[in-house]
Order: C-alpha cells, then structure tokens, then sequence
C-alpha cells in the first residue's frame, strides 16, 4: 500500500474534526500571533539602536570633557564663564587662550 492509501484508512478522531473545524479562525490567530512576533522583534531592534546611539553620545561626552581637563582647565570654570567672556563655546575658549598663553 502506498502512503495515500494507509492515510485515507485511518480514521479520524472527533479531536482532529473539531480541530479542523475552525480552520480559518485558527489560521487567522497565527498570523496575529506571527504579526505581533514581527512587531517585537522590530522595537526591540529600534531599541537596541537607540541605547547604541546614546552609549556613543555619552562616550563621546566623556572624552571631550577628560581632553578639556587634560588641556588645564575647568569644564565647570568655563562654562560658568564662557557666557561672559562672549565666545561661543568652550573650544574657542580655549583656543583665545592658547593665543593669549603665545
């Protein structure tokens, strides 16, 4: 006998009737199901590039402010004074004071 043929002599079970019965809303839950996996899986992605993006951020903080320090000045001094002084941001800042130090 062929496999077709032992198939079609099994007989089915009132389970396998029943399941087979809401085909259709069955097949309609697994692609919820299969849209809202996506859907995770796609912010979770989107999140993962973000904390990336603001690790990077906050590195690059870090070093700008230790290169600041590293040159002998106050981050705080400077940009407590920057606003009076009239330069627009702490690198020329310290770039008037390099000329000056010259």
């Amino acid at each position: 006998m062929s496999r077709n043929e032992i198939r079609l002599r099994r007989t089915i079970s009132p389970g396998q009737i029943a399941r087979h019965r809401n085909y259709n809303k069955l097949m309609a839950r697994h692609s919820r199901y299969i849209k809202m996996k996506r859907s995770i899986i796609a912010l979770v992605y989107v999140l993962i590039i973000i904390l990336m993006i603001l690790l990077y951020m906050l590195v690059r903080r870090a070093e700008h402010q230790k290169q600041l320090q590293k040159n002998g000045k106050n981050v705080a001094w400077i940009m407590k004074h920057n606003h009076d002084s009239g330069c627009e941001s702490i690198d020329n800042y310290i770039f008037k004071q390099k000329k000056v130090a010259e």
